[in-house]
């Protein structure tokens, strides 16, 4: 399938609405986010915003607050607006293939934002992690040459919201003494936003693990969790093997295992008895 890719290392929305602007002045261009509670989709609206404002362009928006079926009806909604494009980021890439054919249909360009969608008319705009995490790092070298994980620190204070992370940090600190421990430490976590820095030899492990197990499974979540929201588990049970169970950890963020740690072991002990 031939796909249409822009890849831009910062900034890539506001350069993506810049060129739609400059090709369509005094059009209606409107946007559908998957949700509009993260700061990141505040900050590029106002991006995308300006420039529109500068060309004499309409703009639309709209917030699918993490609902396929809202993001749907609001694209419905859109296209009898007399949109000439729709950007989108997709709260589900398969679910909005229907909506993309609508605006197909309807003639509006589409532009596909952050998350990839399957469809040969939709440009795809996203951004360059690595390359925008050098950015950031130079600029902070620029500013504090040595530093003491506060970066770190800050993901601890974020993910688990009013937990002491103090001595866990120390721990961390100490298992990375050098940059090979370090790289070591993050390699998952490039690897995941990064498919060609995996294993080929560990293929059929990473495809094993995204699926869901046939096993029954205790599934255990953080209500306060600032990494991967609690929503994640709406309608988990559905998708999990019979006997499985869903519990969500009140009082508890990302680490919930060193937040509550009472009730995630009395959780597995009971589910192990069961």
């Amino acid at each position: 399938m031939t796909r249409k890719f822009l890849t831009l290392a910062a900034g890539a929305l506001m350069l993506g609405a810049s060129a739609v602007s400059a090709q369509a002045a005094g059009k209606t261009i409107c946007m559908s986010w998957k949700t509009y509670q993260e700061e990141r989709w505040k900050t590029d609206e106002a991006a995308i915003k300006a420039v529109l404002d500068a060309a004499g362009d309409k703009f639309i928006t709209t917030d699918a607050q993490l609902s396929a079926q809202k993001q749907a009806a609001d694209i419905e909604s859109l296209l009898t607006q007399g949109c000439d494009v729709i950007m989108l980021v997709a709260f589900d890439a398969d679910a909005i293939l229907p909506s993309i054919q609508k605006m197909n249909d309807a003639g509006a360009k589409v532009i596909a934002y952050d998350v990839q969608v399957e469809d040969p008319n939709a440009l795809y705009i996203t951004f360059d992690n690595v390359g925008v995490g050098r950015i950031i790092a130079t600029e902070v070298q620029k500013v504090k040459p040595e530093g003491d994980y506060a970066f770190i620190k800050g993901l601890w204070s974020d993910w688990s919201p009013g937990y002491d992370h103090t001595t866990d940090v120390e721990y961390f600190k100490a298992s990375v003494p050098d940059p090979q421990h370090l790289a070591a430490a993050l390699g998952y976590y490039r690897a995941t936003f990064q498919p060609d820095l995996r294993s080929p030899d560990l293929h059929e492990w990473d495809a094993a693990g995204a699926k869901c197990p046939s096993q029954p499974t205790l599934y255990m979540h953080g209500v306060d969790d600032g990494c991967i929201g609690i929503e994640v588990a709406d309608g988990l049970e559905a998708d999990l093997a019979d006997g499985s169970a869903v519990n969500r950890v009140e009082g508890a963020g990302h680490f919930l295992h060193l937040e509550r740690p009472d009730i995630v072991n009395a959780a597995i002990v009971g589910f192990l008895r069961s």
